[in-house]
């Protein structure tokens, strides 16, 4: 695959000089897209630092949403890195890309029209079992993994194609019944030499220091957010750097690339204790590969270790064949996996 978009290695100065109006708009008002196209916004759907979503009716019958910046978030940069991005769009249905730029009857900067994901955010149940027994009751073990495989596939296709998430948290994903995913937010990744100007903090590799908007962020920086992702999934919301008695300690741990779980030559230092909770045992019964995989990148900080992360795609492999030994039902993974009393947090 060729990639859309080039990878930069130095951030571009940003035109911060605000080329928009400074309007808001609610339910009812009609704005216009670069072509032409009458778009009348519908009920709110959620809010932001950056802008608001609102549902948005048009003639194109297709669902879509519009993201409407704020005032001050109308800069002459913004509007230049959608019309670039608009340009070159990514068709797959794992990533909501912006369509068209949304402008008042003057033509003046407002937001920008993305296509309609449906789903619920992955942060919204993923991370606790009683909320997935509410909202998924049919889903297994297997099917949380089949979750994080099309997590470390979608991003694998985004990074083919030249992009950069940057700010890869799960309240960024749709995730479908079906276990099927779409990446929302999309305006925010990184393309080209326009960073990524957002960011959280739990997702942030170890080695990034500064603003988030004054340095561009690499495929590795992504690996780090997923492989932090991918173990939250599968543990139903623990992190990787709690540990007994660490209570509050869990940035320095990360900062530092100290695990408290073993894999492949890897030994914690001494006091490092998973915590005593039932996701402290997932780590153990995961494949050799994967396991060795999650660890290197939780651990190592790329300014101090020549290894580079694992990237999505080995990842991806990883948890496929993790899929297929546990539709084998060998023995150890039947362990754990049979019915739903494996899922940490049930009784």
């Amino acid at each position: 695959m060729t990639p859309f978009y080039a990878l930069h290695h130095q951030v571009r100065r940003l035109d911060e000089e605000l080329c928009g109006n400074g309007r808001k708009y609610s339910t009812g008002d009609v704005l216009f897209s670069d072509r032409g196209k009458r778009i009348v916004l519908g009920k709110p759907i959620a809010e932001g630092g950056e802008g608001s979503v609102l549902v948005a009716h048009s003639a194109l019958g297709s669902p879509l949403v519009a993201k409407l910046y704020h005032p001050n978030q109308r800069m002459r940069w913004r509007k230049q890195k959608l019309r670039l991005m608009c340009s070159r769009p990514i068709r797959s249905p794992c990533v909501a890309w912006p369509r068209e730029i949304l402008y008042d009857e003057l033509r003046r900067f407002v937001g920008v029209l993305m296509p309609r994901a449906d789903g619920v955010p992955l942060g919204a149940f993923a991370f606790h079992a009683e909320l997935l027994k509410k909202q998924l009751p049919s889903w297994s073990r297997y099917d949380l993994t089949g979750l994080c495989l099309n997590l470390s596939e979608a991003i694998h296709t985004l990074h083919r194609y030249g992009v950069v998430l940057g700010d890869l948290h799960p309240g960024n994903v749709l995730v479908s019944p079906d276990g099927s995913i779409c990446w929302v937010d999309a305006d925010s990744f990184q393309v080209e030499d326009y960073p990524c100007s957002v960011g959280t903090e739990r997702f942030r590799a170890p080695e990034l220091r500064g603003n988030y908007g004054d340095f561009l962020r690499t495929r590795s920086h992504d690996a780090y957010a997923l492989s932090v992702l991918l173990f939250m999934t599968l543990t139903l919301g623990l992190s990787p750097f709690a540990r007994q008695g660490g209570e509050g300690e869990m940035r320095e741990a990360a900062r530092k690339g100290v695990l408290p779980y073993p894999f492949a030559s890897y030994k914690p230092p001494a006091g490092f204790y998973p915590p005593d909770t039932p996701g402290r045992y997932v780590w153990s019964y995961l494949p050799r590969k994967l396991r060795d995989a999650l660890g290197h990148n939780l651990t190592c900080v790329q300014r101090r270790d020549l290894r580079p992360r694992v990237m999505p795609g080995y990842l991806a492999r990883c948890l496929l064949q993790y899929l297929r030994d546990m539709s084998a039902g060998t023995d150890d993974i039947q362990h754990l996996y049979r019915l739903r009393d494996s899922l940490p947090g049930d009784s």
